[in-house]
């Protein structure tokens, strides 16, 4: 296995080099965490499936609009459980006892 860097900045450049990936043997694709490739998240999901590429993403949105995997976690999620964890602290809880919880009720 090999790993190929394909950098891109702007919209233009997503077809060619996820066409380039296509056209490898066995290739795929692992996307990194960027802001860039979140904007255009439906277009590379769309380009992904045209060119029968595999793509494992890092958000949760991409899944959303057709991509195939994410491996990200949920940031949604994240903001509840520290809001969880900052009303134990403001109830009188000491930060340094915390520890991971399931309440009851929740789905954590």
């Amino acid at each position: 296995m090999q790993a190929v860097a394909a950098p891109v900045s702007d919209a233009s450049a997503l077809e060619s080099a996820i066409a380039a990936m296509g056209r490898e043997p066995n290739g795929g694709l692992v996307l990194m965490p960027d802001t860039f490739l979140l904007n255009h998240r439906a277009e590379v999901a769309s380009l992904a499936a045209r060119h029968g590429v595999p793509a494992i993403y890092p958000f949760r949105q991409f899944t959303e609009v057709g991509g195939l995997i994410s491996y990200g976690n949920d940031g949604i999620d994240n903001y509840r459980r520290a809001a969880i964890y900052a009303d134990f602290i403001l109830n009188g809880a000491k930060p340094s006892e915390l520890q991971y919880r399931r309440q009851s009720g929740s789905s954590w």
